[in-house]
């Protein structure tokens, strides 16, 4: 595309699109998210009325919602309890959420559920999630015991809010708040999946689709992200170990695909920015490996690695930007799209990391503070990926057509269609190369001068046309055909075909006395054949200047007879 500045495609627009859709998706998700807070018929909150004991001292009466603790260390106990009521009676199920922490839930003296216990004790992984505990049936006036032991340092500095409901409503009630977080994050997995298989089937076609299968990755990574992080796999599995996981290698390898498709995006301009890019992705590489083998060998978890890669990516993603968006000339669509998307997401990040820090530090209880950034920015970037993709491929395919359509002028004469001159040298090259006998049949048209003067040219033209019809299909499959001059052609004859000249000679001959009985003039043409094994060394130039001497030799006799 030209580059001149009236050509140069802008950021902007696409950037502030994005922010639009994804303001507008984060509310939605806050609206579901805050509609399902308020409704308290079938399902209600557990966070009055609570002691609570943290390092020997006991607090009573306690509100959940603005109850807090410093200065937890691994191995350090909660213990929350209270009287159940009669409202709790009869096949309640509570919810607890918690974080790398074990639970113990005693009714009266009964031990009712256990998780995690020994692993803490071992030191080992302890995963996060949802647990929903059954309530036997009369307990009403008994004892609820919770015992919460943390698996990681600071854990938590505010007790998670408890929850309960009739049964199953506890988990319908769950799946409902969770739904736009479900589906976002099963169409960020289809899709990315459906991306990655795409891109492997172009490799396989010999097409370069780093920045398709990156795409894809990333979109996966995150629709996996997005599931876990608001602990989805409670519905289906116990394993929360597995989630935790999930959850962590997921945001963790997330930066690398951006990086892989901002690489790939500027290493044609081969300058300090691809180097800056490549070397920021091989950091978020080699974070994620040594977190990664830190944590599965139970030296330190994800947990504690986390603030790390969020500090690290904060910094690194500014110079991603930096270096990939300054002083920066568009002159294609999909490189704009990519470049507005990795603007997007350092803003969504920054958002982020601000909501984050004020959730977990001041604990705000506002659904706006609760819900991530991450989930809707996810989607919105995914899919702006997406769109720049579908524009690179646009952009290689019309490049490859236009490089087609250009080399296709190069190499056939523009009027017939045929192959042109320089085309049958590079046939000459070749059969010398592999050293083959091959005919070659030197075809030239009668009176054709005289056609154009009485005529016309355009006239003319129409005939070279017809004549050029008639050799395609009248040699067709024999080899190939070339317009060699003016009103002069070449056929090009393999070795194993030459048995089936004469017939197609014959044709030829049928077809242009059919057309100069239909015609006002006479159309007729003059041809000479020679072969291979008529020259010396079987040199193919010899065996077109034989036949092109054969030609005007058959030319000459209608002259004269």
């Amino acid at each position: 595309m030209d580059g001149s500045k009236d050509k140069q495609i802008k950021i902007y627009p696409v950037f502030i699109l994005g922010l639009v859709i994804l303001g507008l998706i984060w509310l939605l998700e806050v609206a579901v998210r805050s509609r399902s807070s308020h409704v308290e018929e079938t399902y209600r909150m557990m966070n009055n009325s609570w002691n609570v004991a943290v390092k020997g001292v006991e607090y009573h009466n306690i509100d959940l919602r603005v109850f807090s603790v410093d200065g937890l260390r691994k191995n350090d106990s909660v213990r929350l309890s209270r009287t159940l009521t009669d409202d709790l009676d009869g096949g309640m199920t509570i919810r607890i959420l918690t974080q790398c922490c074990s639970l113990e839930v005693y009714v009266g003296d009964d031990l009712l559920y256990s998780y995690g216990t020994e692993e803490v004790r071992r030191g080992t992984i302890v995963g996060s999630g949802y647990h929903f505990i059954d309530l036997p049936d009369e307990c009403d006036g008994k004892l609820l015991d919770i015992y919460i032991r943390l698996g990681e340092d600071n854990v938590f500095k505010f007790i998670p809010s408890i929850a309960y409901a009739k049964g199953t409503e506890t988990y319908l009630r769950f799946a409902d708040d969770s739904a736009i977080n479900l589906v976002i994050g099963g169409f960020l997995i289809v899709v990315g999946i459906v991306l990655v298989l795409v891109g492997f089937a172009m490799i396989f076609f010999k097409r370069e689709m780093i920045r398709i299968i990156a795409t894809g990755a990333f979109s996966v990574s995150m629709g996996v992200w997005c599931l876990c992080y608001y602990y989805i796999p409670s519905l289906f599995t116990i394993n929360k170990v597995l989630t935790t996981n999930a959850q962590y290698l997921s945001i963790f390898v997330a930066p690398i695909f951006i990086g892989l498709i901002f690489w790939d995006m500027r290493r044609k301009d081969e300058d300090w920015r691809s180097v800056v890019i490549l070397i920021v992705t091989t950091v978020f590489i080699d974070f994620a490996v040594v977190a990664s083998v830190l944590h599965f060998t139970d030296t330190v978890h994800f947990f504690v690695t986390a603030p790390v890669f969020r500090l690290l990516g904060s910094i690194l993603t500014t110079i991603v930007v930096l270096s990939g968006l300054l002083g920066v000339k568009y002159e294609n669509h999909s490189d704009a799209i990519v470049s507005a998307d990795v603007l997007l997401f350092a803003v969504i990040v920054a958002a982020e990391l601000l909501r984050y820090s004020i959730a977990q530090e001041l604990f705000v209880d506002s659904v706006y503070m609760q819900t991530s950034f991450l989930t809707s920015g996810a989607f919105v970037i995914t899919v702006l990926f997406v769109a720049g993709d579908m524009a690179h491929l646009y952009e290689l395919i019309l490049s490859k057509a236009r490089s087609e359509w250009v080399q296709g002028i190069a190499d056939h004469d523009s009027l017939t269609g045929l192959l042109n001159r320089v085309m049958s040298y590079e046939a000459f090259g070749e059969i010398e190369k592999n050293n083959e006998e091959v005919a070659i049949i030197s075809i030239d048209i009668d009176g054709f001068r005289e056609v154009n003067e009485i005529f016309g040219h355009d006239e003319g033209d129409r005939v070279l046309c017809r004549v050029a019809g008639m050799i395609e299909r009248c040699f067709d499959g024999l080899g190939s055909f070339y317009r060699t001059g003016g009103d002069e052609f070449m056929v090009i004859v393999r070795q194993s075909k030459t048995f089936d000249i004469n017939s197609a000679l014959e044709r030829f001959e049928d077809k242009l006395r059919i057309a100069s009985e239909t015609s006002e003039y006479s159309i007729s043409a003059s041809y000479g054949v020679a072969y291979s094994n008529e020259v010396e060394n079987n040199a193919v130039v010899e065996v077109s200047r034989l036949a092109d001497t054969r030609m005007r030799e058959a030319k000459h006799k209608k002259a004269e007879g």
